[in-house]
Order: structure tokens, then sequence, then C-alpha cells
């Protein structure tokens, strides 16, 4: 029998140790928000359905620095109940962020683990137990993450979420585990979520979207850019083998207020007895000579793309979106 959606939310939220910093189910990691908390993402939309964060923001994590900038905006004038709740709650994960360190332990526990998960943090096994600390020293932040799952896929144990992360400039350049959320998706997204486990990867993620200085590429408006390479292993088996690689790419423009245009693609390649050489990872970047889906080992590897718009607006004091999402397979000889 499953756990009532409210006892399920308690088992879910349980926390058994804080210590030096006090802190929310969203992970407040170094230069981002990591997905995991629906209050703090509705924040953050609320905000900018109200035009105080600038800069598409479907690609989660969300950096740090494009929040702040809308929390310096809302407050240069007196906003609405609602909107300085919000303010005040995002405020409040903002100063615990810029203690420079925090230790975190959580136990959570349910009868039922979902097989599809949504935004929200939640179990992935019976019983989900991990710890976390953090340390920032100016541009470097070390987060030091590990855990025990019983009867997960593989090993009980893990580390995810522990990564390195270093912001040079605009940049924020990482390797180790971090989860994401590409996409306006509420319960679920069509590529990259919160679903599957993070993996050991390599990143970089523009930290505030920008315009493209160049004539007509203006009109885009501000663009934000993320990319990753990673290796799924733990015994996690892929498309009939083991350890493939992944790679992800994700764009986003809003060449109108509010109109957030995302382009998202995602490569499986390399891998256990697969062909792992330069002109295979050639081919699976620029698939337009015919080796896809051949059913062969010649072919580089399987590949996913999408896009998705979410426009967001208000309606009197309330804040509103609608979305859509579409993705597409590869396929063999598209261009010949």
């Amino acid at each position: 029998m499953r756990l009532s959606a409210p006892l399920q939310r308690a088992a879910t939220a349980i926390v058994f140790a804080a210590t030096t910093a006090l802190c929310s189910t969203a992970a407040m990691a170094g230069p981002w928000l990591e997905p995991g908390d629906r209050q703090v993402r509705q924040d953050i939309e609320l905000l900018k359905a109200h035009g105080l964060i600038y800069g598409p923001l479907d690609s989660w994590p969300i950096p740090w620095m494009q929040v702040s900038r809308g929390l310096e905006t809302a407050r240069q004038t007196a906003q609405p109940p609602h909107i300085a709740a919000a303010v005040r709650r995002l405020e409040t994960l903002a100063r615990r962020e810029e203690q420079g360190r925090r230790v975190e332990a959580r136990l959570r526990a349910t009868n039922e683990p979902d097989k599809l998960r949504d935004f929200e943090d939640s179990a992935r096994e019976d019983v989900d137990v991990d710890a976390e600390v953090q340390f920032d020293t100016g541009r470097l932040t070390v987060v030091l993450g590990g855990g025990y799952r019983e009867d997960q896929d593989g090993f009980d144990g893990h580390v995810e979420n522990s990564f390195l992360a270093y912001a040079a400039g605009n940049w924020a350049l990482y390797g180790g585990y971090v989860e994401r959320w590409w996409g306006p998706g509420q319960d679920t997204t069509l590529l990259f979520s919160t679903n599957a486990r993070a993996f050991p990867q390599i990143g970089v993620r523009r930290l505030l979207p920008a315009p493209i200085d160049l004539p007509v590429l203006r009109w885009l408006g501000p663009v934000s850019f993320s990319a990753f390479a990673g290796i799924l292993t733990e015994d996690r088996e892929t498309s009939g083998f083991n350890d493939p690689a992944i790679v992800g790419f994700r764009g986003v423009i809003e060449p109108v207020e509010g109109l957030e245009i995302g382009f998202s693609r995602g490569i499986q390649l390399c891998g256990e007895d697969r062909p792992c050489d330069g002109e295979t990872i050639i081919d699976a970047l620029f698939p337009f000579s015919g080796v896809e889906n051949t059913g062969t080992l010649d072919e580089p590897g399987n590949q996913l793309a999408g896009i998705d718009l979410v426009y967001r607006f208000t309606i009197g004091g309330l804040s509103a979106s609608a979305y859509t999402e579409w993705q597409a397979e590869d396929e063999s000889g598209i261009f010949v």
C-alpha cells in the first residue's frame, strides 16, 4: 500500500542533521541553485513573470548571479505582498549561500518510490540517506556528497552531488555529479531531468544570460548556454552496452520579453565494445553522412534533439505561463 501524498511528502522532508547553515531542500551549491524544490522554482518564475528577473530560466541548475540581479531589481520599488514574500524567501537562501560553507544531511523514506519523478526532490529508494559538505573559496566551490540507497542498481552507496565548480568571468566550469532539469515542464522533461541519477561529467554553464553583440543576432535577445559530457557508470545498461558517454547541449533565447525558446540535444556514444575514435565523435556531432541507425558498429550512437517554448505573463496580480515541448529522434540519411 502506498503512502498518501501528504505522508509521503512528510517522510521525504525528514532532516536529521544540519550544522553551520540551515538549508531548504533545494541544493544551494556553488554558483547555482540545483533542481529539487518546487517552492524555490515557483518564486523564481513568479519574479520572472513580473519582469524582475532578466533572461531565460529553463535550464536548471539556475545561476545565482541571475537570481541575485532579479532580487536587486525587486528591492528598488515596493512590491505586492505575494511578490515581496517570494523575494524574502529567496533572499534568505542567498544569505545562507553567502556564508560560504554548508553541512547538510537528509533522511528520506517511502514504501513505494516513484518510477517517474517530478521536479520536487523525493526518495529514490525505500530508504535514501545522504549528506553534503560545501566550501566556497571565492571563485571555487567544492561540494563533497555521498549517501546510501537501499537496493538501488549497482552498489548501494554513492557519491552523487559531489563536484568542483570554478567561476571564470560569466562562465562556470565544473566536474563531478550534477543534476539538471532542461525545459519548462513541471512534472517531467523530454530529455534531461532529475528522473535519472546524476553521473560523473564535466561541463560549462553561462552564468548571466546576455545578447550576442552582433548584427541580427542581437534580435535573439538574452541567450543562455550550457553543455556537458559524462559517462554512465555503475552497471547502468543503455541500449545493450555498458559505460556509454552522454553529451548534452542546451541554448535558450528570449527574443520577446517573457517568451523563451529552448533548443536541446543529447548524444549517446562510445561505451564498452563500441568505437570511440575521433571519426566516431565527429560523426556523432555532425550526423549528416547517413551513418545514423544503421544497426552496425559503424554508427556513432544515438541522439535526441528538441525544442521547447514557454511564455510567462501576468493576469492582474497573478502569474501564468503556457508552454510546449517537442522532441525528435535521429534518423538515418535525413540529409541524403
